[in-house]
């Protein structure tokens, strides 16, 4: 079963790639077990031209034999409300690198800032594959940025906690001395101030 999900997505990302006339796509796939069913997700960063708002994200999700799920999933503009109001959101300055999901099957998308490396932007959508306007703190968007601290944002990691917010894991230096920066951040897409020193700890090196 596994082999056959890994050739799908394969198969299904290079049909992708190879339909986009007349527009740009970035993709990021991931396959999961949710409830005893194998699902194929798949996220497109989608430039279309000749659009004031141009680029769009989409949310797609397949069953193991490649049958798109009807009921679920959304595909929206990203840079105005209420998804976004950035207009540099799009494929030339992020790419979609990441998606994963809480105990609620609720889908996390992740697309880092290409240029310096210093931000991602993380967006959030129901257990339908519907925008979760209500995340974070500015209610005209239903993403959050993180930046800063970082050395380089890439290489990052997203843990999820057990109360479905995640922990962001990065790296730094503090006086030239490297330490590991931990964010952790609410199910409400919020830096959980309950956590250490208002949502934020910072590990350093024992001698």
């Amino acid at each position: 079963m596994k082999k056959f999900i890994n050739f799908a997505v394969l198969l299904f990302v290079i049909m992708t790639f190879n339909s986009c006339a007349t527009k740009q796509e970035f993709i990021t796939v991931e396959t999961i077990k949710q409830k005893n069913k194998n699902w194929i997700y798949e996220v497109k960063l989608i430039d279309v031209k000749d659009d004031e708002y141009s680029t769009r994200l989409k949310l797609n999700r397949f069953n193991k034999d490649g049958i798109n799920d009807k009921s679920y999933g959304a595909m929206k503009h990203i840079n105005k409300p209420p998804l976004g109001i950035k207009t540099d959101l799009n494929s030339k300055n992020f790419v979609l690198d990441q998606i994963f999901f809480d105990s609620f099957n609720r889908a996390y998308i992740v697309a880092t800032k290409i240029k310096d490396k210093t931000s991602v932007v993380v967006w959030k959508y129901s257990k339908t594959g519907k925008a979760d306007l209500s995340y974070g703190k500015h209610k005209d968007r239903n993403y959050i940025e993180i930046s800063g601290l970082c050395g380089d944002i890439t290489k990052r990691r997203i843990v999820l906690s057990k109360d479905d917010g995640f922990y962001f894991i990065c790296s730094g230096l503090i006086k030239d001395k490297d330490v590991m920066y931990i964010r952790k951040y609410t199910i409400d897409g919020l830096l959980d101030k309950r956590y250490d020193n208002d949502g934020l700890m910072i590990l350093k090196e024992q001698k």
